[in-house]
């Protein structure tokens, strides 16, 4: 079957100087030229002074890819990259006239892959000289004998013709890297930095903030050209964006379309690829789990601390970070490897408010006043993701205070999978580094240990390596006084802790915390220090708490903090001799005497 293609080749403003027709037969190909008067021929006018193909499109591109043959830049200009084709075939060359169309341009020479193409790409970067900015080569690699831009294109799609053209343009300084969760690309011609952040996926869109900014001496006084909200994928965007900065640095001679086509490519393949296989299984186990605060925290990873309103998280986490900031250990059982930088990211209370728990508690432990710090959340964490990387990098790591998880994590997207926020959250954790303590709430404030989940999705605790369950109750004679108990939900290395109990006293302006036997109502009702006291005062007979304490081993405070909190559960008597006495309320038996 034979096929008939016209090509009109038209001079820069557009006027149209010839036809020329490419018949595909059977037998071969054929090319024959006409006159936009009908005529056959070129009516005396030679191949080489006719205008190359698709000069009239080029437009303000400062970058162009000359190739050979007009099959081959309509291939190109169909996938958006600027290119004009050659019309004398391989063994001839366009006059300098018609080269001359391109000067200022930086130029990329598509060749086919052949000898007779090779040479009449040499010919043509000879007659560039002195009129283009630039010439470099275009190398497709995986090229078959005669390949061009078109076969690049079949094979591979545009991609593949995206990456021969960006290869060639390349500079050796010119980069692009991920930053936070953003990224950021430099580009010597013009000393251009384009950077593409605080970016959110919307079904197969990704929008984010887009800042350009140029360091060439013929950009406007502070090189800003503009700061915005930007759609990576769509086309129209880029024309607009590429237009814009033109026109605010009309001195800059760079491609500005082109710049911001492979910057968004860069993006959407890295946001494809996703992270690079390792190899795991066969290296060095670790020697022993590396803890930043035993046993609390460990170095690297997430832990979520959670527990019903008012237990006192946020004062356990001002312990951890008055313990990490003067390596004393504040919290009996809580052992910091040494002092550590620590960041508060605070969406709860104010700077005041950590100051005077951080120094209350510093207080409690007789040694001077520690520096952390502190900054206030306005927003969703992942918004200032990278503002916050660089201040942990800046301090060295250590540990990062969430407070509260609730407030830090971004808000739903519409139509997005529950799991989300989560996902986004710890994403941005991942990417700021350090050891990261979050704190938490449950949906119900009952203050039972076990009975509650962190508030939201299950994603949260998945997400996090440990995972911490804070129970409070109240001193009946004094609210001043906290028992507390720390259970661990989930660890991912190593076994789970047994559950700690401590005591947290908040008088005198001080805060100490003592250590204490796990509260047992914090824990369940058959285990702890109330279920043998139970199983000790079920003969009957009353007994005071120094009693009680003696015969099970343990010290009055923890005997009496027990009782008191079990409200009705046990009787009190008073002997002749005015000593108070304690028994189970429906098995209590008169004294001793």
């Amino acid at each position: 079957m034979t096929a008939l293609t016209s090509y009109e080749v038209r001079d820069a403003s557009g006027v149209l100087i010839a036809i020329h027709e490419r018949i595909d037969a059977p037998d071969g190909k054929r090319m024959l030229w006409r006159l936009p008067t009908g005529g056959s021929g070129l009516g005396g006018l030679s191949a080489a002074d006719l205008p190359l193909y698709g000069i009239e499109r080029l437009g303000a591109n400062v970058t162009v890819v000359v190739c050979e043959g007009e099959k081959a830049a309509d291939a190109l200009i169909g996938v958006g990259i600027p290119a004009v084709g050659t019309v004398t075939g391989a063994s001839s060359t366009p006059n300098r006239a018609a080269l001359a169309e391109l000067g200022g341009r930086s130029v990329v020479l598509w060749s086919d892959n052949d000898d007779v193409g090779q040479g009449h790409m040499k010919r043509i970067a000879r007659g560039l000289a002195g009129i283009a900015s630039s010439v470099r080569w275009a190398d497709w690699p995986a090229a078959p004998p005669h390949g061009d831009a078109a076969d690049c294109i079949a094979v591979g799609g545009k991609d593949a013709a995206w990456d021969v053209v960006d290869a060639a343009l390349m500079a050796p300084t010119d980069r692009f890297e991920k930053r936070g969760l953003g990224y950021f690309a430099h580009y010597t011609d013009g000393e251009v930095d384009m950077a593409f952040d605080h970016f959110r996926r919307s079904g197969v869109e990704m929008n984010g903030e887009l800042a350009v900014v140029t360091t060439d001496p013929a950009a406007p006084e502070d090189g800003h050209l503009l700061q915005g909200s930007f759609n990576v994928s769509a086309m129209r965007t880029r024309d607009s964006i590429a237009k814009l900065c033109a026109e605010r640095a009309p001195l800059v001679k760079v491609d500005w379309r082109l710049y911001l086509e492979r910057f968004c490519r860069r993006i959407l393949d890295a946001e494809r690829q996703g992270s690079p296989v390792v190899i795991v299984g066969n290296r060095p186990r670790r020697p022993a789990i590396p803890f930043l605060l035993s046993p609390l925290l460990v170095d690297g990873k997430t832990t979520i601390l959670f527990g019903p309103e008012g237990t006192g998280k946020s004062y356990l986490a001002a312990a951890a970070a008055v313990s990490l900031r003067s390596g004393e250990t504040i919290i009996p059982g809580w052992t910091p490897i040494g002092r550590q930088p620590v960041l508060v990211l605070d969406w709860e209370d104010d700077e005041d408010e950590w100051n005077d728990r951080l120094a209350r508690i510093a207080a409690g432990k007789g040694i001077s006043p520690v520096d952390v710090a502190y900054r206030y959340g306005r927003g969703p964490l992942i918004e200032d993701v990278e503002e916050i990387a660089r201040i942990v990098a800046a301090q060295g790591g250590g540990l990062i205070i969430v407070d509260s998880v609730s407030k830090a994590a971004p808000p739903g997207r519409e139509g997005a999978d529950p799991s989300d926020t989560a996902n986004r959250l710890f994403a941005a954790l991942r990417y700021i580094g350090g050891t990261c303590l979050l704190l938490d709430h449950v949906p119900k404030a009952t203050g039972k240990a076990g009975a509650e989940r962190p508030y939201g999705s299950v994603m949260k605790p998945a997400w996090a390596r440990v995972t911490f369950e804070l129970a409070r109750a109240d001193d009946e004679d004094n609210r001043d006084i906290g028992h507390l108990v720390l259970t661990n939900r989930k660890r991912n290395s190593g076994p789970r802790t047994l559950p700690l109990g401590f005591i947290v006293d908040y008088s005198n302006d001080h805060v100490i915390f003592r250590g204490e036997e796990p509260v047992a109502e914090l824990i369940s009702e058959e285990r702890g220090v109330r279920a043998e006291i139970d199983r000790l005062l079920e003969d009957g007979t009353p007994r005071t708490y120094v009693e009680i304490g003696e015969a099970l081993g343990r010290t009055r405070y923890t005997v009496e903090g027990t009782m008191k909190r079990a409200r009705g559960q046990y009787a009190k008597f008073i002997d002749p001799l005015g000593i108070t006495r304690w028994g189970c309320a429906d098995t209590i038996h008169e004294a001793p005497r």
